[in-house]
């Protein structure tokens, strides 16, 4: 499942994890691996992206200082950001889970 719900200031906030939301972070610079590497400054970022992905993909449905301030105040070790964070993993994983058909057929040999 990619999608979840956090509660923001008081607010609950959906968001919807996919290619929107990573395409809208990598136009920021970031790539996935960067969850590792700087998680402080993408964390708000996919926070940000996803929500704007659930309210139709629309950039501006949400301001994007809301999660800086909202990772602030509650921490990268809150239980909302440790949803929202398994929430997005889930979603890579469950693309990467596809298996590929087998056919029955074999390749005709040449002589």
């Amino acid at each position: 499942m990619n999608r979840t719900k956090i509660t923001v200031n008081g607010k609950e906030v959906e968001l919807l994890f996919g290619m929107w939301a990573l395409g809208l972070v990598a136009k920021k610079g970031l790539k996935i691996t960067d969850i590792n590497d700087n998680p402080f400054h993408f964390i708000p970022l996919i926070l940000h992206a996803a929500a704007c992905n659930a309210s139709g993909r629309d950039e501006s449905a949400y301001d994007e200082g809301m999660f800086w301030d909202f990772v602030d105040e509650v921490g990268v070790g809150h239980g909302d950001i440790a949803k929202a964070i398994t929430c997005l993993t889930n979603s890579l994983g469950s693309s990467a889970k596809k298996e590929v058909p087998k056919t029955s057929k074999k390749a005709p040999t040449t002589k």
